[in-house]
């Protein structure tokens, strides 16, 4: 059993407030350009703070594993969107980085990458670290190039998806 699970509750609030908002901002596109105003800034709103509560969720999932026992040191996590991290969207780089952190002890290891698709060739590097034995993945993506198809026949049978749909501003 894996210590990293969210409720599923947790996950259908967001994709709740997700489909709110793709709701509201379907709905606002119908309105004149001089009134979109205040709706778009109450539909960025309502995205920001159920972007905010996914991120504290991976937050609180880490946490979790600490607490039930997942040793510190294997669990993995990555900001790609972090200016600090961007020698790690070169996949090369990245695939040394996450081997020089994943220990050799045998126990599962827990790899969080956030904004993978800000990295070069994603999927080859998601594909090689399927080879890496006791190493659970976990991705947050939030670009069109995640509704491709190609990306789901990639990983069928191999993962879980949860698609929580972007709004396009």
């Amino acid at each position: 059993d894996c210590p990293l699970k969210m409720k599923k509750t947790d996950i259908g609030v967001v994709l709740f407030m997700y489909a709110v908002c793709g709701f509201f901002y379907y709905h606002m596109t119908k309105l004149k350009a001089s009134s979109q105003t205040y709706p778009r800034f109450t539909i960025i709103l309502l995205f920001g703070l159920t972007t905010l509560y996914l991120v504290q969720m991976l937050v609180a999932a880490k946490r979790f594993g600490v607490e039930s026992g997942v040793d510190e040191g294997h669990i993995v996590e990555v900001a790609l969107d972090d200016r600090a991290n961007k020698a790690l969207r070169d996949p090369d780089a990245l695939l040394a980085f996450l081997r020089s952190r994943i220990p050799t002890d045998g126990l599962p290891t827990y790899v969080i990458l956030d904004e993978v698709q800000m990295v070069d060739d994603f999927v080859e590097l998601l594909n090689s670290l399927l080879h890496i034995p006791n190493l659970d993945v976990y991705v947050t993506g939030s670009n069109s190039k995640f509704l491709s198809t190609d990306i789901a026949t990639e990983f069928r049978g191999r993962s879980f998806e949860i698609h929580l749909w972007p709004l396009s501003f």
